[in-house]
Order: C-alpha cells, then sequence, then structure tokens
C-alpha cells in the first residue's frame, strides 16, 4: 500500500557523546499518523521495514552525523500498511504480535516470499546478567559486525523496534512508537552497538528481551530491484 509520507517539519537532532538521535513530530507515529488513537502493530511495521531496508539501497546508514530524510517516507510507508494489516488481521486490540506471528499473517495475505525468521535470541537488557551471551549487548555486538545489510526486530516491554547494521559496528534503531514525554513520535538512534544498548538500558534496565533476526528472500530483493530502478 503507498501512502503520501507525512511531510516532517519538526525533527530534533541530538548529539551527546557518539549517539545521535533524530525525534520526529509526535504525528509520525504508528498510533497518530492518519489520525488513529493507537496501535499495536509496531511487530508487523518493523518487519516491513526490515523489508525496505533490505532491499533498497535508497534507505542508508546516517552518515556525518546525518539522516536521509528517505527515512520518514519509509517509515510512514511502514506505519500505514502495517497498520494496516493488523487491523485486517487481528480482531481483539492490543495483542503484541512476535515475528513468528507475523510472518503467518504475510504468509495468508499473500506475501509468501517477503522475508524468513532467522536466529531468535532471549536476552537481557542488563549490564549485570551471567552468563555475558545473555545480554543485549554481547548479541547487539555480534549482529553489528556481519557483513552486509542486516535486520533484527527487538521486542521488550512489550513494544516492538527495528535495528539495522550493514556490518560497521554501528547499529539504527528505529522506535515507531510516540513518546509524549519528548513530545515526539518516531525516534532514531544511531551508534556504536554498546551505545545503543546502553540507551536501550535507561529505558529499560533489568528487563527481558528477544531479538529476532530477519532476512528477505532473493526472488522479493530483486522485485525491489527493479520497484527502485524504474
Amino acid at each position: 500500500m503507498e501512502t503520501k509520507p507525512l511531510p516532517v517539519t519538526s525533527v530534533l537532532l541530538i548529539f551527546f557523546l557518539i549517539v545521535s538521535i533524530w525525534r520526529t513530530h509526535v504525528q509520525l507515529s504508528q498510533g497518530r499518523l492518519g489520525g488513529r488513537n493507537g496501535s499495536s502493530a509496531c511487530t508487523v511495521i518493523a518487519v516491513l521495514l526490515a523489508k525496505t531496508f533490505s532491499g533498497s539501497s535508497q534507505l542508508p546508514m546516517p552518515h556525518s552525523k546525518s539522516l536521509s530524510r528517505v527515512w520518514f517516507h519509509a517509515v510512514a510507508n511502514a506505519i500505514v500498511e502495517g497498520n494496516h494489516i493488523y487491523d485486517a488481521n487481528i480482531s481483539k486490540p492490543g495483542v503484541l504480535l512476535d515475528v513468528n506471528d507475523v510472518a503467518n499473517i504475510l504468509k495468508r495475505n499473500e506475501f509468501e516470499d517477503i522475508f524468513l525468521p532467522l536466529r531468535h535470541w532471549p536476552v537481557w537488557v542488563s549490564h549485570f546478567t551471567q552468563p555475558l551471551s545473555c545480554t543485549l549487548q554481547f548479541q547487539l555486538d555480534k549482529f553489528s559486525r556481519k557483513k552486509g545489510k542486516h535486520s533484527t526486530v527487538l521486542v521488550c516491554s512489550k513494544r516492538s523496534r527495528l535495528i539495522v547494521s550493514e556490518g560497521t559496528g554501528s547499529v539504527l534503531l528505529v522506535d515507531t512508537h510516540s513518546h509524549p514525554e519528548m513530545k515526539s513520535g518516531t525516534t532514531f538512534v544511531f551508534s556504536k552497538e554498546c551505545q545503543v544498548a546502553s540507551y536501550l538500558l535507561k529505558t529499560k534496565r533489568d528487563a527481558f528481551a528477544t531479538l529476532t533476526e530477519v532476512k528477505i528472500t532473493e526472488l522479493q530483493r530483486e522485485q525491489f530491484q527493479r520497484k527502485f530502478s524504474d
């Protein structure tokens, strides 16, 4: 489903230490875009955005403290399509889906070739968990060093967020929820994996979470490449 992207006229850019944070207008969030009042489609939205990131060269990682505005358009489209898919398939509002749930829904809706759920890691959002391999920071470190474009969905405290990487040790976190305390909508956080993990620790300390890596299929990748080359 295509939609005219919401103009992003209020983007707050913050730099502290080596962390870059972009906060959009509150209307560019899954529960507000299009006049909505709430949304539980975050996992669907994260998967659709992962599909776009993996299949298009036009969604670059941030460089030189700059985030391409194409990301705002991609987020708007993923929110509209994700909310539509969720509303059409989930009869009880408020149900949080995991990545496998989304895979099954997309297959039922003739999106069989979109993606494959890969590795699934239960993790603790904590500095002190033993063994270390169970921590979010440890798993993000491994994820951030894999060569090529990769996407993983973080599910924590009834919210799903997308994390993407190109194998440089840095990651981009995309959170499409609104943040009333900051009077902002979708939030982008870019830094080295340890700094992004620390950012999440400040908001969700000692919480249990899951990381599920998703991979776009070659057929869908070819379809995206043809679409963006036209």
